[in-house]
């Protein structure tokens, strides 16, 4: 339900569906997925609407939900979710303008999840807005 709000850019109602699929089913997995949670993505899409809502301040903390509570979760390829929510938290911080904090996000993104492609991503941006932080 909230992936179909989102898909009309409900992003409001979407937020409200994720949550509730987070409280209902905490525990539940995506069919034929040997245990891959459905709570880590939910949590993740609720990060991702407050940013195409431009609730920056709103974002960080959904992420960073993903981070503290699913640390092994994966997307259905087999890709981690923390690293992703870690960087976007890095992008939140920039888009407030607030650059030490991104760039602290971003060296997370390299400290912990070294072996994805995010962490390159994240040394990109590091090295794009590293003159704004004192």
């Amino acid at each position: 339900i909230g992936n179909s709000y989102y898909q009309v850019q409900d992003y409001n109602r979407a937020i409200l569906e994720f949550q509730a699929t987070i409280d209902n089913y905490p525990d539940s997995a995506w069919p034929d997925s040997q245990g891959r949670l459905i709570a880590p993505c939910a949590q993740y899409w609720i990060g991702w609407c407050y940013e195409t809502l431009e609730q920056w301040e709103d974002a960080i903390p959904a992420y960073q939900l993903v981070i503290d509570n699913y640390p092994g979760s994966t997307w259905s390829d087999g890709d981690e979710i923390p690293p992703r929510a870690q960087y976007r938290i890095g992008w939140c911080y920039e888009q407030l303008e607030l650059w030490c904090e991104a760039i602290d996000a971003y060296q997370l993104v390299i400290d912990k999840y070294s072996c994805t492609t995010w962490s390159t991503l994240a040394e990109e941006r590091i090295t794009a807005i590293s003159e704004n932080c004192p």
